[in-house]
């Protein structure tokens, strides 16, 4: 699987680089056409259903292109739910996949992958580092996670500070759409960083008033991390 995954993406970015000046619109589509490929075959083989089955590479395309109205209408706005999941196609197909064969080729020697997520429900999208080991042991979720470079929904207590070694905050809490990096697996688990870990010095690019919270980020949630 390793090796696999290792000759499919380097020969991805070869026949990119050897077909880019003699076709540059059929190389480009040929590339993204073959980083697809790759993401869906390893996902679909490394992500498993509950009853532990593999997901299958057509199930990981079909969740990452196919509008779900439970999923993106949380709010019961047709238009709106439409245009943000065309958002998700369109940065998952013209940002992502063009850097994912590169990027799971580093990840590999550490026994990583690299995959995108979407949460609707939260409104936004994030990178997600799984650990392969883990993965192979039947984790699912966080319990998997090394790394996430997200971008949604949260929330964040604003109040004065819990009493060390704590710390966190007590509420008032706003409701924040910023970038953010969480460690699930370090202990103690970093979450949001750094807005939790830095109010202090980042409180003039927070909300000012508490906000209430309707939904935000489900544990696994997107149309695409269900399992």
């Amino acid at each position: 699987d390793a090796l696999a995954a290792c000759v499919a993406g380097g020969g991805a970015f070869c026949t990119a680089a050897a077909a880019v000046a003699a076709n540059p619109g059929i190389a480009s589509a040929s590339y993204l056409a073959t980083s697809v490929s790759i993401y869906c075959l390893r996902r679909g083989a490394l992500h498993r259903w509950p009853s532990g089955a593999r997901l299958g590479a057509a199930e990981v395309l079909r969740r990452h292109i196919q509008y779900e109205r439970e999923w993106h209408e949380p709010e019961g706005q047709m238009v709106v739910g439409r245009l943000r999941h065309a958002a998700h196609v369109a940065v998952w197909l013209l940002i992502f996949q063009p850097i994912y064969p590169l990027l799971e080729a580093c990840l590999l020697p550490l026994d990583h992958a690299a995959f995108y997520f979407y949460y609707p429900r939260a409104r936004g999208a994030g990178l997600v580092v799984d650990s392969r080991a883990r993965r192979r042991a039947g984790q699912r979720g966080t319990a998997a996670q090394v790394l996430r470079i997200d971008w949604h929904r949260f929330e964040l207590n604003v109040g004065a500070r819990y009493p060390p070694p704590n710390p966190g905050r007590h509420p008032p809490a706003v409701v924040c759409n910023l970038p953010h990096i969480d460690l699930p697996l370090r202990r103690p688990t970093v979450r949001h960083w750094p807005w939790r870990q830095h109010i202090g010095a980042l409180r003039w690019l927070l909300p000012t008033q508490p906000k209430p919270i309707v939904e935000l980020e489900p544990e696994r949630g997107s149309t695409v991390s269900k399992p």
